[in-house]
C-alpha cells in the first residue's frame, strides 16, 4: 500500500449513498479533500473494472488518469496476482487510477 507523505496521498474509500447520489456530494467531498491536502503532488487510488460511475467520477469530474489494469495476468506489488480472487468483482480486476496536481 502507498504511504501517505506531505506530496503523495493515496484515497482508500469515498463513498456516497445511492439514494443520494447525482446531488455532487461526491464531487464536493473531492473538492474538501484537495483543499485539505494542498501540499499534495499525487493522489492515486483503486477502483473496481466493473464500477464504470466511478470510473466516469474520478476521470472526467476529477481529473484522474488510469494509469494501471491489475488483474489476475497483471500483478503489482500492491496488489499480487495469488490474491485476484479478493479483487472486487472477482478476476475482472482493478483499475488504479492517479492526478497529478498543477504546481501551485
Amino acid at each position: 500500500m502507498l504511504r501517505n507523505t506531505d506530496d503523495r496521498r493515496e484515497l482508500e474509500f469515498l463513498f456516497v449513498d445511492a439514494g443520494l447520489q447525482g446531488r455532487h456530494l461526491g464531487t464536493a467531498a473531492w473538492r474538501a479533500l484537495e483543499a485539505r491536502y494542498p501540499r499534495t503532488r499525487v493522489w492515486t487510488l483503486v477502483t473496481p473494472y466493473r464500477e464504470r460511475r466511478n470510473i466516469n467520477f474520478y476521470v472526467n469530474v476529477c481529473g484522474f488518469a488510469i494509469v494501471e489494469y491489475i488483474n489476475s495476468h497483471h500483478a503489482s506489488p500492491d496488489y499480487p496476482a495469488e490474491d485476484a480472487a479478493d479483487f472486487p468483482g472477482g478476476d475482472e480486476g482493478l483499475f488504479r487510477f492517479e492526478k497529478v496536481m498543477p504546481a501551485r
